[in-house]
């Protein structure tokens, strides 16, 4: 396992391979799947496969203070995907990869403009993390103590994207 969280509204406990599979299992004998008021039933109604589909690798997952969502942060591919903890359904993907940073340097579409010397620079300090397994497995995301925040680090910086209901801002 590479990741795993215990949920203890609803005694579940969430982990996640090195293979991209994501489970949710009782921390006590028979440790089968959960069933709990609400909770999915079967795993092909949820996005749960995410991780397997995109050939990716969580890093991290992060439940929120609410228990109502969870939040993973992928190295491979820089995603961070935030996920109904109940349903099983992600609600949102957000692209901080670098080569879609990079793109958006290049058009001059980013919404942070930084220059490109120190852009170049960031850029393979990315690469060199990426490369130092340490570096990577620090790397998450994580909600803030109200459950209104996620924080992740990213080239340009630490964001941070406001969560309400099941909508994310960018901010």
């Amino acid at each position: 396992m590479t990741v795993v969280q215990y949920a203890d509204l609803y005694d579940t406990v969430i982990s996640a391979d090195v293979s991209g599979f994501l489970e949710y299992w009782q921390p006590t004998e028979p440790f089968e799947t959960p069933t709990v008021p609400g909770m999915w039933s079967f795993k092909s109604s949820t996005d749960l496969y995410e991780f397997k589909k995109s050939r990716s690798t969580p890093t991290s997952l992060t439940i929120s203070p609410d228990q109502s969502h969870f939040v993973t942060f992928s190295i491979s591919d820089r995603h961070i995907r935030v996920f109904n903890l109940l349903s099983g359904k992600m609600i949102k993907k957000i692209d901080e990869s670098l080569q879609a940073i990079q793109e958006m340097q290049q058009a001059g579409t980013a919404v942070y403009r930084v220059d490109d010397m120190e852009f170049g620079r960031r850029l393979a300090i990315e690469r060199e993390i990426e490369e130092d397994e340490v570096a990577c497995k620090s790397m998450n995301a994580i909600w803030d103590e109200s459950g209104n925040f996620i924080l992740y680090p990213t080239l340009l910086g630490i964001k941070g994207n406001l969560h309400l209901r099941q909508c994310l801002l960018e901010i």
